[in-house]
C-alpha cells in the first residue's frame, strides 16, 4: 500500500517515527515536505532510511496569537506546497496522511476528493492553541477536518478541542507525542559515565539546587514571566538555588541581563546532543509554557530523572505528568498563581523520588508507540482506498 506522509519537515525527534513508518509489512511510504529546516531552528531535515521528497513551496512568516489563558504572539512559518498536486499524482498514494490544518492539508483534501482516496488528518492542537482564532483560519479548519475519514490528535488535549471543531469522537486516534527515548538514554548514560553530569553539577549549582529551563527562548514558553517570579521570590529561597536556561533566542538578552545576578546562569548554543547533562544536572526542570502544543523537553527531563513543574496550558500536561506523583502541575497564567507555585516546588522536599517514578513514566512514550498510532489510523481508513478495494478482490 502507497502511503504519503505530508509535513513542514522532519525534525530530529521526529526521524525514529519516520523510520518506524517506513518499515511497515506492506506500506510504501513516501514523506513530502515543504523544506529541510526551519527559519528559527537548526535541523538538516536528514531521515536515513526514509523516501523523502521536497515539495516545491512558497513560505512566509505570520504571527500566530493565542488568546487564552493570556494572548501570546509567536512567529511561525505558512507553507504553500505549489508542487504538491504534482507530487501526489506522481506517486499515486492510496492513503494520504497529512499534518495540520493549513495550505497543505486543504491542498491535499481537494486531490484526495477528486482521486477518491482517503486521508488522514495529523493535528496538533492544546486547548492554548485551540484559541487561535479567524475566519479564514476557521473556514480552512472546518473543511479540512469535516473530510478526512480520521484524525489523530496528539493526546488528550487534542481529543477535547478537536471535540470542540466538531470531530466525532470515533474519528479520532490518539497518538501522544513522543522524543527518541533510546538516542536521550544512551546519551545520558555516555555523559553520566565521563562526569559530564557531575561536572555541570559542581560548576552550574555551586553549591545550590539547580532549577532547569531547556528550550528556545521565546515569548509563548512564558521567559519574561518566569524571570519575574523569580525576582520575587524570597531572597532565604533564592539564596539556595540557581536557575540555568539553556538554549537561544530573541528573548535572550533578557536572560542575559537577569544573569548578572548570581543566582541565573544562560548557557547559550548548546548541541541538542548535550542537553541530557543538563537536565540531569538539575533538581527541577521548569516548564512554564503559556501555549504549547506539547513540549518534549518534558519527557526528555523525566528521562533524565529529573521532575517537571509543568504548565498546565502545555499540550503534554494531561498525559506525561501526574501532579505530585511524578510531576508537578501548575498555572502561569497571572503572576500570583506562577509565584505561587514555583515557590512551592522550590520548597519540596521529594524532588528525587519524582524524578525517578517520572524516569520510569516517560520510557512508554515512544516513537514506535507514536508510529502505531497513523498505522491504527491507516488501517481504519484504507478499505475505502480504491486501490485497495481493487487488490483485495
Amino acid at each position: 500500500m502507497r502511503v504519503a506522509f505530508l509535513t513542514n519537515v522532519v525534525s530530529p525527534y521526529r526521524a525514529p517515527m519516520f523510520r518506524a513508518l517506513a518499515a511497515t509489512p506492506d506500506w510504501e511510504l513516501r514523506v513530502i515536505v515543504n523544506g529541510r529546516t526551519e527559519f528559527d531552528r537548526r535541523w538538516d531535515g536528514a531521515c536515513t532510511g526514509v523516501d523523502v521528497v521536497e515539495s516545491r513551496t512558497l513560505r512566509f512568516r505570520r504571527k500566530h496569537v493565542s488568546h487564552e489563558p493570556v494572548r501570546v504572539e509567536q512567529v511561525v512559518t505558512t507553507h504553500v506546497p505549489v508542487g504538491l498536486w504534482r507530487d501526489l499524482s506522481r506517486f499515486a498514494p492510496q492513503v494520504v496522511v497529512t499534518h495540520e490544518l493549513g495550505p497543505r492539508s486543504l491542498l491535499a483534501s481537494a486531490w484526495c476528493r477528486l482521486h477518491r482516496v482517503p486521508y488522514v488528518v495529523w493535528s496538533y492542537q492544546s486547548r492554548a492553541m485551540g484559541t487561535a482564532t479567524g475566519r479564514l483560519r476557521a473556514l480552512v479548519r472546518g473543511a479540512v477536518l469535516a473530510r478526512a475519514t480520521a484524525v489523530v490528535g496528539m493526546g488528550k488535549q487534542a481529543r477535547e478541542v478537536l471535540e470542540t471543531h466538531g470531530v466525532a469522537a470515533a474519528r479520532i486516534v490518539d497518538a501522544p507525542n513522543a522524543t527518541d527515548v533510546e538516542l536521550v538514554r544512551r546519551r545520558l548514560s555516555a555523559q553520566r559515565a565521563d562526569g559530564t553530569v557531575a561536572r555541570l553539577r559542581e560548576s552550574l549549582g555551586a553549591g545550590r539546587r539547580i532549577a532547569v529551563f531547556c528550550g528556545r527562548l521565546v515569548p509563548f514558553k512564558g521567559i519574561r514571566e518566569l524571570l519575574a517570579a523569580w525576582s520575587a521570590l524570597p531572597t532565604a529561597m533564592r539564596a539556595t538555588w540557581r536557575l540555568v536556561f539553556v538554549g537561544d533566542g530573541p528573548l535572550a538578552p533578557l536572560v542575559e541581563e537577569a544573569s548578572r545576578e548570581s543566582d541565573v546562569v544562560h548557557v547559550a548554543g548548546m548541541p541538542m546532543a548535550d542537553v541530557p547533562a543538563y537536565y540531569a544536572c538539575a533538581d527541577l526542570h521548569l516548564f512554564p509554557s503559556l501555549a504549547d502544543a506539547w513540549g518534549l523537553t518534558v519527557q526528555e527531563a523525566m528521562l533524565c530523572g529529573v521532575p517537571t513543574l509543568c504548565s498546565i496550558h502545555a499540550g503534554c500536561a494531561d498525559d506525561l505528568v501526574r501532579d505530585g506523583v511524578d510531576g508537578l502541575l501548575f498555572d502561569p497564567a497571572t503572576p500570583q498563581s506562577l509565584l505561587e507555585g514555583l515557590r512551592k516546588a522550590l520548597a519540596r522536599d521529594d524532588l528525587r523520588a519524582l524524578g525517578e517514578r517520572a524516569a520510569a513514566a516517560a520510557i512508554a512514550f515512544t516513537p514506535e508507540r507514536l508510529a502505531g498510532a497513523f498505522r491504527v489510523a491507516v488501517a481504519r481508513v484504507a478499505c475505502d482506498a480504491p486501490g485497495h478495494r481493487r487488490a483485495a478482490t
